[in-house]
């Protein structure tokens, strides 16, 4: 991984409603992270939450049809089903 480039994202998904992007992101010490950022008044993106998903690189993300589940599937062979919930954490 370059030194000027601390994280790679592998895979992005937005959100329907565009308020919300899910990332898959590498970095050496986290590989199969998935980061969900939330458009807020004051920055473009503000990232809300971390999930460490995989021991591998996330290789894959999808949104169910209806958006109410994210599905992962990871280099290490795992496949995560993840509850989405369209709220903000914060409040």
């Amino acid at each position: 991984m370059p030194d000027d480039l601390p994280s790679v994202i592998s895979q992005l998904v937005i959100t329907p409603s565009g308020k919300s992007v899910i990332a898959g992101v590498g970095e050496t010490d986290r590989p199969g992270a998935i980061q969900i950022w939330l458009r807020s008044e004051d920055k473009p993106l503000d990232k809300i939450n971390e999930v460490q998903a995989h021991s591998k690189a996330v290789e894959r993300l999808r949104l169910s049809d209806d958006c109410m589940n994210l599905f992962s599937v990871g280099l290490d062979g795992l496949l995560c089903i993840f509850e989405v919930r369209d709220r903000d954490p914060r409040s």
